[in-house]
């Protein structure tokens, strides 16, 4: 197995072990999931109106963060307890927006009506 340096960058990153391994393979899995789900919702923003637009690129700006949120974990930048922080103030924010008066944000569960 190839250990990583400790030192990149000058920056000092988390010690490597199986455990470290096999969770930075579940984190960058992770991430990559939260970015096909970005991906997939990105033409549907397009044809909403400008504060529905607006509205769901909030939530999936948070979603982004998120996403790298895990990278940075799965690169040991962060240990878990950060990433449970950095989760938690993402689904705050996300429960933030879905307080705010407006039009409901687009999800592939929205039932639409003709998007012209």
């Amino acid at each position: 197995m190839i250990v990583p340096e400790a030192v990149v960058n000058g920056q000092s990153r988390l010690p490597w072990s199986a455990w470290n391994v096999w969770s930075a393979w579940r984190a960058r899995r992770t991430a990559r999931a939260l970015d096909r789900i970005v991906r997939g919702q990105l033409p549907l923003v397009r044809r909403l109106d400008q504060p529905g637009a607006h509205r769901t690129a909030d939530y999936l700006a948070e979603i982004v963060l998120l996403a790298q949120a895990y990278r940075n974990f799965a690169d040991g930048w962060i240990d878990r307890t950060e990433l449970d922080r950095r989760g938690r103030r993402c689904l705050a924010r996300i429960e933030a927006l879905r307080e705010e008066v407006g039009p409901p944000p687009l999800t592939s569960w929205t039932r639409l009506g003709p998007l012209v």
